[in-house]
């Protein structure tokens, strides 16, 4: 197509500080008669191309028109190389083009420092459900989602996806829920299955500053723990790495303040012995209920 070929054309000259009409002609893969038709089309559209006659003449573009590499260092180039790779691995729209016009521009090579792969060990396919909810956000269209909750179990929700959030390790969809009439946030590897209902929506009607509840000081309790130095790095999974020392031994001693609620409890459970409860002694208490519940329920003839 020619709008193909005059887009190739503007990228060469940008390229170079001059060429032939013969050279460019080779390079696009048509005549030389065409190539000065082309130019004239490229000058009527405002592009500043100019041609200079004689043996040392050609095609040029002004200068003035090009991204000079000059302006950016060796290592700002590849700055933004690798931050367009980066975002590439989370954009909707594949940029490997404007990554390698770039390429060509900076005259640099590069190599993405973030790679991100969003399916879990266990499923492999969540790559493409994310895909699709990234494609729903762009194109604004209403999901019908199947959604696993901690408070109310499996349920139907029609959804007005707005944006995709990460937060404390996990991927969130921040949506508009129809069924609650506000705005919520559904873990990703919650939902169980993605279904387009062929509806779009208008965004302006929408609010897209995430609301999160601010934690409530006066809920915290102190928690004091010492984690043996074969599971030492749970801590550093789950807790601020200001609230954590790390022993000689390369045991840690954890100092910090939590919300207290089940997930507490089972986190614990899921350390055995090698998490010591320095305080509060209530917790040492729910801990050891929590494990004699176990028992039963391993004991119980079902």
């Amino acid at each position: 197509m020619k709008i193909e070929r005059l887009l190739k054309i503007v990228f060469i000259l940008l390229n170079c500080d001059q060429i032939s009409a013969n050279d460019l002609a080779n390079k696009v893969g048509v005549s030389k008669r065409t190539i000065y038709r082309d130019v004239e089309s490229l000058s009527l559209a405002n592009i500043p191309i100019y041609t200079t006659l004689g043996k040392s003449g050609g095609i040029s573009i002004l200068s003035s028109f090009k991204l000079d590499r000059a302006l950016f260092s060796k290592k700002e180039k590849q700055y933004i190389l690798n931050s367009i790779e980066s975002f590439n691995t989370i954009n909707t729209f594949k940029m490997d083009n404007t990554i390698n016009k770039l390429k060509a521009i900076f005259k640099e090579a590069s190599i993405s420092p973030i790679e991100i792969d969003f399916s879990t060990w266990a499923q492999e396919n969540e790559n493409l459900d994310f895909n699709n909810l990234k494609e729903a956000i762009t194109n604004r269209e209403e999901l019908e989602i199947k959604y696993y909750s901690s408070y109310n179990g499996v349920s139907n929700r029609i959804i007005k996806p707005i944006k995709l959030f990460f937060k404390n390790k996990s991927w969130y969809l921040y949506s508009y829920c129809t069924l609650r009439e506000s705005y919520r946030l559904f873990k990703i590897n919650r939902i169980i299955s993605i279904k387009k209902t062929g509806n779009n929506f208008f965004e302006e009607k929408l609010d897209y500053n995430i609301k999160l509840n601010k934690v409530d000081e006066n809920k915290l309790i102190p928690l004091k723990l010492h984690f043996s130095n074969k599971i030492s790095y749970r801590a550093l999974d789950e807790f601020n790495h200001k609230d954590i020392v790390i022993n000689k031994d390369n045991s840690i001693s954890l100092d910090t303040k939590i919300i207290y609620d089940e997930w507490i409890i089972s986190f614990l459970a899921s350390l055995g012995k090698e998490v010591t409860i320095i305080s509060p002694d209530f917790l040492k208490k729910e801990l050891s209920s929590f494990i004699k519940k176990i028992e039963e329920n391993l004991n119980a003839d079902r």
